[in-house]
């Protein structure tokens, strides 16, 4: 397995741009996204390395509530905004796809329920710690070593539970 360190040396060199809304918008809006556990280790890495091990998400004000909120997608420029995000854009996912099913605020077992991703609850369990570490306030880097240090207990106990299926609601 796997630790942080080498899943984010395995990254390649990114330019310093980061999304932009042109280039998420010009992507193909898939109707699912599939990921697997390898590829969302890649992902998460590959986000941490974008924006910085020592980056802290700042949830952006909702602007009819004027409250902060988590999102995957900024509303006002439809670029990246969350760890998750990052990842479902790397994969072709866009503001407007969950925008228009009222999903660009949810958590990543709501995703699967909406059939916007398929995965298996191991990927699962890994993103929804990643995303739950850094809505937490934990830096970027930290949230995803945590999420490589719990994914496998979460998954294994999601199946020990006898929620195996991905489409069932559950919490770990």
């Amino acid at each position: 397995m796997l630790n942080f360190t080498e899943i984010v040396d395995r990254v390649p060199s990114l330019d310093d741009a980061l999304h932009t809304p042109e280039a998420e918008t010009s992507k193909p809006n898939p109707a699912t996204v599939e990921i697997s556990l390898d590829e969302a280790k890649e992902l998460l890495g590959r986000a941490v390395k974008e924006r910085g091990e020592d980056y802290v998400y700042a949830p952006p004000l909702d602007p009819e509530t004027g409250a902060k909120s988590c999102v995957y997608f900024h509303p006002a420029d439809k670029a990246p905004s969350c760890m998750v995000g990052y990842v479902l854009a790397y994969k072709g996912m866009t503001y407007d796809h969950l925008a228009a099913t009222d999903s660009t605020i949810t958590e990543v077992q709501n995703l699967v329920e909406e059939g916007h991703l398929k995965v298996d609850n191991e990927t699962l369990a890994l993103l929804t710690v990643a995303q739950v570490e850094q809505d937490q306030g934990q830096t970027w880097g930290r949230a995803l070593e945590e999420a490589l240090a719990t994914y496998e207990e979460s998954a294994e106990a999601m199946e020990t539970d006898g929620r195996d299926d991905p489409s069932e609601d559950y919490w770990f």
